[in-house]
């Protein structure tokens, strides 16, 4: 993934934007989450390797991403999870 944000505007307006890019589209969906302080994160689901962009008022914390794990290449095996609820 290639993305980022920024914070804008002054203490009394603050603004925030941010974009995401799946850089490898062609091995499936990633879905990112944009978090914005006080108020309720962005997620998004990127199948293509265009550009996501969006902005708001509020101040950014992050953006993060995982794979999409609907997938079965990126689904925890059974022995994981098992492990992890012991």
């Amino acid at each position: 993934m290639g993305g980022g944000y920024k914070n804008k505007g002054s203490l009394w307006n603050p603004r925030w934007e941010a974009w995401a890019r799946n850089l490898c589209a062609d091995q499936g969906k990633i879905v990112v989450k944009v978090d914005i302080k006080n108020a309720k994160d962005k997620i998004w689901h990127l199948k293509g390797s265009g550009k996501r962009k969006d902005s708001g008022y509020g101040r950014g914390r992050g953006v993060h991403y995982c794979k999409d794990l609907s997938h079965p290449d990126t689904q925890p095996s059974s022995e994981q999870f098992l492990k992890s609820s012991s």
